[in-house]
């Protein structure tokens, strides 16, 4: 009797530990969003301080980088996994530009070029997943090259704007002719993947049809 409840609580404790184990990347990335809560809070109560703002921004990118890595090897990458990191980096980035539009540091129509864009991404990804076998990758989402490059200038737009704003404004000037040609390579993204997306739904529509 001893030894089952022994082996019993064994296979808990096993269970118990994977769980955690697996978990990993999701806390990494519930992390992200805390730490992009402290930033924002951070900056509003010590705008001309750039230190705390850049090495928080530093720990928000290596979370962004590790969670996918980390559940990748472990073997526990999911779609729940996929969408909440997609999600917090949605998170993150808006409410960092949400507090430099506030200061007037960044304009408010590239927020919405960010909520577009996201939008969609997470709709034609849903449509190339499940109708087209060209797109052939695995994971919740479709990328595009254009489009994955952009993302990470919408991640390092809003601190360098912050940066720059503070310790050089002859840098912060530029920023908008950058927004302009993000907002460009915004926009043959989308038509990139609105186009993959008509393609297979002409296709879809013919086929059913004959």
């Amino acid at each position: 009797m001893l030894m089952i409840l022994v082996r019993n609580y064994q296979k808990i404790n096993n269970i118990n530990s994977a769980s955690f184990i697996k978990g990993i990347p999701n806390m990494i990335t519930f992390l992200r969003v805390i730490l992009s809560c402290i930033l924002n809070l951070y900056i509003i109560n010590n705008f001309n301080k750039i230190i705390i703002p850049v090495l928080v921004m530093v720990l928000i990118y290596l979370t962004d980088f590790l969670d996918g890595k980390i559940a990748r090897y472990l073997g526990c990458t999911s779609n729940f996994g996929a969408a909440f990191d997609a999600f917090s980096d949605l998170f993150c980035i808006s409410l960092l530009y949400i507090t430099l539009v506030y200061f007037g540091i960044l304009p408010l129509w590239f927020l919405f070029i960010i909520l577009y864009k996201f939008s969609e991404f997470v709709i034609t990804s849903k449509i190339l997943k499940k109708h087209s076998l060209i797109m052939n990758t695995k994971g919740l989402f479709v990328f595009d090259f254009i489009g994955r490059y952009t993302a990470v200038f919408f991640y390092i737009i809003p601190i360098s704007a912050f940066i720059s704003y503070n310790c050089c404004m002859n840098i912060y000037y530029q920023i908008i002719y950058i927004l302009i040609l993000i907002t460009i390579t915004t926009a043959i993204s989308s038509t990139y993947r609105i186009t993959n997306c008509i393609r297979v739904l002409k296709n879809i529509i013919n086929n059913n049809i004959s």
